[in-house]
């Protein structure tokens, strides 16, 4: 996985964004029509990002418990706001590691490629909290079909590495 060292992130604030309020994760559990909105749009984009290789006919509460993973870091993970509309206009999830000097990006969208800029926002606020919160790195895994996180990795200076190919096997080979 992609890997950014926290530390070559520099200043210690976000890029305020005209009519749009950051909000972490944790601001969900009050609110459930916020809730219901957010896991709407991870499933939604989950599955247009799996199009090819779809994804099983999942209930709202299966994917809620997918959303709210027990490795997710709620006060590590942000929403875009719209204040006019008060609606969701991007997500970013940070999830804790296996390893202790590092977390890992989860998962990232908005409802289209125009929420860019505000994904970008939201994954900074994670890099400022991670580096406050004394982590070293920050892992990504880049699924190249996902358009959200091919841009994020595009707009953040994280390390290369080798690409992990998966096939789909069509039909089980006879014995």
């Amino acid at each position: 996985m992609p890997c950014l060292d926290v530390e070559k992130i520099s200043g210690n604030s976000v890029i305020e964004l005209d009519n749009t309020t950051i909000l972490p994760l944790t601001e969900v559990q009050v609110n459930d029509t916020l809730r219901h909105e957010l896991i709407s749009l991870v499933k939604s984009n989950y599955e247009r990002t799996h199009f090819i290789n779809p994804v099983a006919n999942l209930d709202f509460k299966s994917w809620e418990k997918l959303v709210f993973a027990e490795d997710l870091i709620q006060n590590g993970s942000y929403l875009a706001i719209d204040k006019g509309t008060q609606k969701l206009l991007a997500y970013t999830f940070l999830h804790h590691s296996t390893e202790l000097d590092r977390v890992e990006l989860g998962w990232c969208g908005s409802r289209d490629l125009e929420g860019i800029k505000e994904l970008e926002s939201l994954v900074l606020c994670q890099l400022i909290f991670a580096k406050k919160a004394g982590f070293r790195f920050v892992d990504g895994e880049f699924d190249t079909t996902d358009p959200f996180a091919m841009e994020i990795m595009r707009s953040f200076p994280f390390k290369a590495s080798e690409a992990w190919i998966t096939f789909q096997l069509k039909e089980a080979p006879t014995t």
